[in-house]
């Protein structure tokens, strides 16, 4: 009888530890790169990653008409934005760098390096110019075809469980 109520204990035990590890999102390990519309909170993209991860936004700066990647790597929920690549001096005066020392000019092409500018996330309004792009692994994402010109959206890390990666992951949607 005591060996019995032991045994049923120890599933019990087991399957609350099943349960927990699934659906409890683990803060700092699943992670999903979420874009959204702000006006009206519609996903855009979801891309689930485990740990870090690194993203590209590709736009035309509305001003001088010029390319810019800026290159961006997630740790965790946090945001880091690490460079900045255009063509254009009139770009760099854009983001007002003070450490000439970051900034690198080799063929052709200007290399704002070295940064360390940390967000929770970035909001940013679909321009009609700017053509904006995510790249995410090797997914090329056009925020200007998923967005209407004028949009507000923002991208942002979310930690989520082993359960919504794996469904995510996976593309299986049980209910």
């Amino acid at each position: 009888m005591l060996r019995n109520k032991s045994r049923k204990c120890i599933f019990f035990v087991i399957v609350i530890t099943v349960i927990i590890f699934l659906f409890v999102p683990w803060h700092g390990f699943f992670f999903n790169l979420k874009i959204t519309q702000i006006n009206n909170n519609k996903e855009l993209i979801n891309q689930p990653f485990i740990l870090h991860h690194s993203f590209s936004i590709l736009y035309i700066n509305s001003i001088y008409l010029a390319p810019v990647v800026e290159k961006y790597r997630i740790e965790g929920t946090l945001i880091v934005l690490r460079e900045i690549n255009t063509k254009s001096w009139g770009v760099v005066e854009y983001y007002n760098i003070i450490d000439a020392n970051i900034i690198k000019k080799e063929n052709g092409e200007i290399c704002i390096c070295d940064l360390n500018y940390t967000q929770p996330n970035i909001s940013m309004i679909i321009g009609y110019v700017g053509k904006h792009k995510i790249t995410f692994g090797k997914q090329i994402y056009s925020l200007s075809l998923l967005a209407d010109v004028g949009e507000k959206v923002k991208i942002e890390s979310v930690p989520i469980s082993v359960f919504q990666y794996l469904q995510k992951k996976t593309k299986l949607y049980f209910f």
